[in-house]
């Protein structure tokens, strides 16, 4: 299965990335929302990881974009909040 990451906090990214890579998924990481649409338009993904808050294109845009053309492929959006460096929540 293959998982297209978007997320723009590096750490988190690189965690989401090797969790999904040490349980056999093929996955594409990015950090904004340019690259994601990119990716999106060259290949095509099994599931979507998705932070909400991006540079360049929010989350909920590339949601969009998706959804105009696919469906039913599951995606998972996320927004994180970090205060002075430390998480504060997710959902």
């Amino acid at each position: 299965m293959k998982v297209l990451i978007i997320e723009d906090d590096i750490p988190l990214n690189t965690a989401i990335t090797e969790f999904f890579t040490l349980k056999a998924f093929e996955t594409v990481s990015v950090t904004d929302g340019l690259e994601a649409l990119e990716e999106i338009e060259k290949q095509h993904f099994e599931l979507y990881i998705i932070d909400i808050n991006l540079p360049e294109i929010s989350g909920l845009e590339i949601l969009k974009h998706i959804r105009k053309t696919d469906v039913e492929t599951p995606i998972y959006h996320h927004y994180c909040f970090f205060r002075d460096r430390k998480f504060h929540y997710c959902f």
